[in-house]
């Protein structure tokens, strides 16, 4: 009888065990940067406070994509806030202007999203790029005449809201949801354009600013824009929008 219950004691601890280890974080998507990746590469990664290890990598493949993975109990029980990932791991993971993308694993493993997940799995693109690129142009959309239409909108499309800002500079569309999409992204960045009487917006990514997560996105959205005594109106069959 002892020896039954030292065996499913010990079956219990190897359990638990196994459980413990499995349960982890998984990021993966595409890396992506301003030049031609190799068809295979290292992709570095550090934990925050600590210098990229030349030894400390996960591999992207030919066609770009990466995996990377943690245990949840080493990002809890060591306090790891944040994953910094480059191509070079002679630049430093602190400096802000770095070609670097940083994952908020802290803020991950503690949303009210994955309290009850045993495991936790997100797409998470790097533009290791987007920090480190240079805007030589001031151009803006009141040079152009459409100072009219720069300001915040209310975009309703299905069950979601979208609270949209059409920027001056650079044409920017920046757009935050009343709720998450199915990659826990809350945040559609792109630009806009006024061509004719259409104003259009292009989305071409997806933010989750807490996350650090982003992911690429090809979407557009086309407003047929119409004067009714004085005041401009936007019609779509797929949207309503409202300017504020």
């Amino acid at each position: 009888m002892r020896s039954l219950f030292r065996n499913m004691a010990i079956l219990f601890l190897v359990t638990l065990a196994h459980l413990t280890f499995s349960q982890k974080l998984t990021l993966s998507g595409k890396v992506s940067t301003y030049y031609s990746l190799p068809k295979k590469g290292k992709l570095y990664y550090a934990e925050s406070g600590k210098l990229f290890d030349k030894d400390q990598y996960v591999f992207f493949d030919s066609n770009s994509n990466y995996e990377f993975e943690m245990r949840l109990k080493k990002i809890k029980e060591t306090g790891i806030k944040e994953i910094v990932f480059a191509l070079d791991s002679t630049i430093k993971p602190s400096d802000k202007y770095a070609c670097t993308q940083t994952i908020h694993v802290e803020n991950i493993v503690n949303a009210k999203e994955f309290k009850m997940a045993k495991s936790i799995e997100l797409k998470a693109d790097l533009p290791l790029n987007e920090n480190c690129e240079d805007f030589i142009s001031d151009h803006g959309a009141k040079e152009d005449g459409y100072d009219h239409l720069v300001g915040t909108y209310t975009m309703s499309l299905n069950d979601t809201i979208h609270n949209v800002e059409l920027q001056d500079l650079f044409y920017e569309y920046k757009a935050t949801l009343s709720k998450m999409d199915g990659n826990y992204m809350d945040t559609e960045f792109g630009s806009w354009s006024y061509r004719g009487d259409e104003l259009v917006f292009k989305v071409w990514k997806m933010r989750n600013e807490n996350f650090g997560t982003r992911t690429h996105k090809r979407r557009e959205y086309v407003f047929k824009v119409v004067e009714v005594a004085g005041k401009l109106t936007f019609q779509s069959d797929s949207a309503t929008l409202i300017k504020l």
